[in-house]
């Protein structure tokens, strides 16, 4: 009988158990790629960028959200891309903080560079530092395009130099 129990209580739990780690929700200009949690190839899981991403004001601030579903120590990183999920910069690092019932619910605010353009990523990953010589990673990511909150300056006009004849 104890056998059985202990069989219910394995196959109850092994969805909870393989659910995976952490995933980016959905909120005000966030509409992640994936709701997979457990994507660990970077930089966002060889998905596709999304067809029809929201567009924002470069310079605004966002709002993003995100989940832990399974415990672990680290950080998180949110990085920006303007440039079809390549030469991300770092926006924020928030400690992983731990305990609680799961999952752990977490939000920042991140302001968006103030640039123009069309194939933007915002780029969640939490660095697990169990092993701090080689700590595991997770990708979660999020498309959009920006408008620049002001237009580019003009360069200003030099005037020729008159050079004595």
């Amino acid at each position: 009988m104890l056998n059985k129990i202990l069989l219910s209580l394995v196959i109850l739990l092994s969805p909870t158990l393989t659910f995976a780690h952490t995933r980016l929700k959905p909120s005000t200009g966030i509409l992640p790629r994936s709701t997979n949690s457990g994507i660990k190839s970077g930089p966002c899981g060889n998905l596709p960028a999304s067809l029809n991403p929201p567009l924002l004001t470069g310079g605004q601030q966002l709002l993003v959200t995100w989940e832990e579903t399974i415990e672990h120590p680290g950080r998180y990183e949110i990085y920006f891309s303007q440039a079809n999920d390549s030469n991300f910069t770092l926006l924020a690092t928030i400690p992983d903080v731990q305990g609680g019932a799961m999952p752990h619910q977490y939000s920042t605010t991140v302001t968006l560079p103030d640039v123009n353009c069309d194939n933007c990523t915002l780029q969640l990953i939490q660095v697990m530092t169990e092993n701090p010589a080689n700590p595991s990673l997770y990708y979660s990511c999020s498309d959009m395009k920006l408008i620049a909150s002001s237009p580019n300056p003009v360069p200003p006009v030099i005037p020729p130099v008159c050079k004595p004849d």
